[in-house]
């Protein structure tokens, strides 16, 4: 009697063994082979981002209870490259209208100082040699002279002729032989200043222009209603 016991659990082990393996063999197959297709189809239209989340720094109070140190929502305002149009006086208008924007919208303070190596207003410039006494900006500046494929050094004079062009702020008639100014003194003293930065801190595609900081949400709200 013992023995049949015996027996009958090795057979029930055996069954249950072979049921267990029939099972994974019959999910593989499917996944596999029968159905390739579909789960092919459905590894195509899966994608993984990851996403890093800043973890919320505690807030500090006294033994009074009174605020030492708290948590605020803050916004910033930046272009985007591949968002930006191509052409220079779309471009320009961009920065122009945004920047009106922000001051119209109460968030004047806000707005990034922009980088520049020359003193004076537009047009008439001077190299601003506390700038160049910077290795670090004089590194950058030679960096950026190279990008835009100056071979020597241009004069002050000649680097803002050539940038003005190039950033739109005049057009030359070749028939005439005129240079036309595009824009107010303010307005072109301002994109000489922010296009000049923007190149400076290499905006590109992996790079955004930051144009301001720690904006109120009204500010951010005038300014997302007038992009409307």
């Amino acid at each position: 009697m013992q023995k049949f016991h015996i027996t009958a659990r090795i057979v029930s082990i055996g069954i249950a063994f072979a049921l267990a393996i029939s099972f994974f063999l019959v999910t593989l197959i499917n996944l596999q082979i029968t159905g390739l297709d579909y789960y092919g189809i459905i590894s195509e239209d899966t994608h993984t981002r990851y996403v890093t989340i800043t973890a919320k720094r505690g807030e500090i109070y006294d033994r009074n209870g009174k605020a030492l140190v708290i948590n605020t929502l803050s916004h910033n305002i930046s272009l985007e490259y591949g968002a930006m149009p191509r052409g220079k006086a779309d471009f320009n208008a961009v920065i122009l209208d945004t920047v009106d924007a922000i001051i119209k919208g109460g968030g004047k303070d806000t707005l990034t100082e922009a980088v520049f190596p020359f003193d004076g207003y537009y047009p008439n410039y001077k190299k601003n040699e506390e700038f160049f006494s910077s290795p670090t900006n004089a590194k950058k500046f030679q960096s950026l002279l190279k990008r835009l494929e100056f071979e020597e050094e241009p004069s002050t004079e000649e680097l803002i002729d050539y940038l003005r062009a190039r950033y739109g702020l005049t057009t030359y008639t070749r028939k005439t032989g005129v240079t036309t100014e595009n824009y107010s003194a303010a307005d072109a003293d301002m994109l000489m200043r922010k296009r000049f930065h923007m190149e400076y801190m290499q905006f590109s595609r992996v790079e955004p222009y930051t144009l301001a900081e720690n904006v109120s949400q009204k500010t951010l709200t005038y300014v997302k209603e007038l992009s409307i």
